[in-house]
């Protein structure tokens, strides 16, 4: 993969200023006599002393708002998204007699199935490689000139990377607004394009979304300042800021915490509101938060609310797991073997909850979709809708073990596909969000997810009529299929939600 360069642009008249010096630098360089050199070096170290002390008019007018501008703001609880308990025990339906199934409109031999699709070439991920470390501009103090390598791992890739020394800033004795200013100020002067602009670049060739490029900041900084938290935290808000990020950052005694945006919903996360806009304390794992000291303002163009949805997977390692999925399906045991990703396994452990949506869309890891679609394609090939349907019920309904979330990890969490493969249990919303998929993928037929109280199930639009419960939605009719209700079969719903209209989560085809 070639090398990706992101050019941050810092502000409009500072730019023309490093244009200008640079051209008048050529210029001199090429028609001034040489007993000029030492007036030129002269005039070029202040001006460039000058461009270095206010390079950004959006960091000094910044500063200044956050020299002035904190008070104390009230933290709230995180939201819960649904307060009713989900079943403990597996609902087992009656094994009911075979529905009927409409008849083919042409009886024909099954046909053979197709060959499984060959599994799509990843490109290796590559090591950043290391910058050129160049000696300092003419002009540009010492501290601020020195680079040194950063070596980190991040979710078991090795990574190496350049910094200028200037930007390990210190925050001094006192944890107040000053000492937050002067931090901000230290890390504005300090060369800190060069280390957002690999930071990016580490990014853009790992696939990651908001979240991860967070994660990632998190990781930079925490090999930056060596277990200052403190510090390591302001970076990272320092750096999303730069990156167009609507971030801030609070204070209490002795603690500095990061607060962002998001466009979706983060449950059990406590949060501030500002205006109409909640900022998430995305480190802390539940409860409310403490009241803190913060502005209400931003960086000027830092408009961004973290987007907590999974276009496309993490390319993060290539430590591959295998396991082997059993079922049984009308007297007949089928094995399933899949592949997954442990490096997306590993991105998910701590990943924000959010609402279904970013779930049921989400697009798994290669080795997933791939081993998915080869193990189970052959046995829907040749069946009506409604047969593949409820084998893939069947499937999803046993062939995992099944806890609610507080037993298996003491917290709420929704399960991600590759989530729901590797761990040892799951509960209704993680099925759900695996049914879908393999409709989707395996069928092409529409699905969407219904949030009932207390539970989480699909409904599937048949192209051909089918007996059993519905709900409608959008005008048309779509099939209850729920793949924690074992030996249900399709259009058969619980019978505590018997009647009850579910809130339909859409999803994407």
């Amino acid at each position: 993969m070639s090398r990706v360069d992101v050019t941050i642009e810092a502000g409009g008249r500072a730019r023309l200023c490093a244009i200008g010096l640079f051209v008048v630098q050529l210029f001199w360089n090429a028609e001034l006599p040489a007993q000029t050199d030492k007036e030129f070096e002269e005039w070029q170290q202040k001006d460039q002393q000058d461009f270095q002390q206010f390079k950004d008019e959006n960091d000094r007018a910044f500063l200044e708002f956050l020299q002035k501008d904190w008070r104390e703001w009230q933290g709230f609880q995180g939201i819960v998204p649904d307060k009713i308990p989900k079943p403990v025990e597996l609902p087992v339906a009656a094994i009911p007699p075979p529905a009927p199934i409409p008849p083919r409109v042409e009886e024909k031999p099954a046909p053979a199935p197709p060959p499984p699709p060959a599994e799509p070439e990843v490109p290796p991920v590559p090591e950043v490689p290391t910058p050129e470390v160049k000696p300092p501009p003419a002009g540009v103090p010492q501290e601020q000139g020195e680079f040194e390598i950063l070596e980190f791992s991040f979710f078991g890739m090795n990574w190496r990377m350049s910094y200028g020394v200037a930007l390990k800033a210190g925050l001094g004795e006192s944890l107040d607004k000053d000492s937050i200013s002067a931090f901000w100020k230290a890390l504005s002067l300090a060369p800190y394009e060069d280390c957002l602009r690999q930071a990016q670049e580490i990014r853009a060739r790992t696939d990651l979304n908001d979240w991860g490029y967070y994660q990632l900041l998190q990781q930079i900084g925490s090999g930056l300042y060596e277990g200052e938290q403190n510090q390591a935290i302001l970076f990272v808000w320092f750096m999303l800021c730069k990156s167009g990020y609507q971030a801030k950052v609070g204070y209490d005694q002795d603690r500095v915490y990061l607060l962002l945006p998001a466009e979706q919903t983060l449950y059990n996360t406590s949060y501030f509101t500002f205006g109409d806009n909640r900022f998430y304390e995305v480190a802390a794992a539940s409860g409310k938060a403490p009241n803190l000291y913060t502005y209400d303002g931003n960086y000027p163009g830092a408009d961004k609310g973290l987007d907590l949805r999974v276009g496309r997977p993490p390319r993060i390692g290539r430590d591959t797991l295998a396991k082997t999925l059993k079922f049984t399906f009308e007297g007949q045991e089928y094995q399933v073997p899949v592949q997954l990703e442990r490096g997306a396994v590993d991105f998910y452990a701590h990943y924000p909850q959010t609402e279904f949506k970013v779930y049921f869309d989400a697009s798994p890891s290669p080795e997933a979709q791939t081993s998915l679609v080869q193990s189970l394609k052959p046995t829907v090939a040749g069946k009506t809708e409604a047969e593949a349907v409820n084998l893939l019920l069947c499937f999803v309904q046993t062939a995992f073990g099944y806890q609610v979330d507080d037993q298996q990890f003491g917290r709420e969490k929704f399960l991600f596909l590759e989530e729901t493969l590797f761990y040892p249990a799951s509960d209704c919303e993680d099925r759900s969000i695996l049914f879908a998929y393999l409709v989707r993928e395996l069928l092409g037929l529409e699905v969407i997810g219904l949030d009932y109280p207390g539970h989480v199930a699909t409904a599937v639009r048949f192209s051909e009529e089918v007996p059993g419960d519905f709900v409608l939605c959008q005008g048309r009719k779509f099939m209850v299929c729920d793949p924690t209700y074992i030996n249900a079969t399709l259009g058969m719903v619980m019978p505590q939600f018997k009647g009850v209209d579910p809130q339909v989560i859409l999803v994407r085809l």
